[in-house]
């Protein structure tokens, strides 16, 4: 059986090429919905609930390409060391090669972790320390009274579904 490597990747690049495009409009969504906000605030000082609902739809979908390019990277670049290693000829369009080339070179989409002796650890020493430091920045100190009170809510829906889906395993 033979197979045409060719066929298996340019579908993934080309998907990869309009997640990467859907990402970037999204984020340009985004800051206009952000900008109308803060106008909406500043010259009528009120805002809708609504804004912040699809703005919160927007975060979601710009996190779910995130999670989507990841995959699609994991799986061009499997076909890609086997294609290598098979010393099977990668014959796409141009256009292509250089997205391929890209999410070759990319080690953004490599592991951060890894095993040593049965312990996750980061590749990066300094990558706790960085995720701390873009936390830090999130959590807005006036605003820890509203965290506090949506964290409560959460956590007592979370409870609310828990209770639910365990009364349903036992009946």
């Amino acid at each position: 059986m033979k197979i045409d490597f060719n066929l298996e990747l340019l579908p993934l690049i080309k998907y990869y090429e309009a997640l990467i495009k859907g990402q970037d409009k999204i984020g340009v969504d985004m800051e206009e919905m952000t900008k109308d906000i803060i106008k909406k605030k500043e010259s009528e000082n009120s805002f809708d609930i609504e804004d912040f609902i699809n703005l919160e739809i927007n975060s979601f979908n710009v996190n779910l390409y995130t999670q989507e390019m990841v995959k699609v990277a994991s799986s061009i670049k499997t076909l890609y060391r086997i294609c290598v290693n098979s010393k099977f000829v990668i014959d796409i369009p141009d256009k292509y090669k250089n997205i391929l080339d890209s999410v070759i070179k990319d080690n953004g989409f490599d592991f951060s972790m890894y095993v040593d002796h049965d312990v996750i650890k980061f590749k990066n020493d300094d990558f706790p320390d960085r995720i701390r430091q873009m936390c830090e920045r999130m959590v807005d100190p006036s605003s820890l009274e509203d965290r506090c009170s949506m964290l409560k809510s959460q956590y007592e829906y979370f409870l609310k579904i828990k209770d639910r889906d365990g009364s349903k395993k036992t009946d």
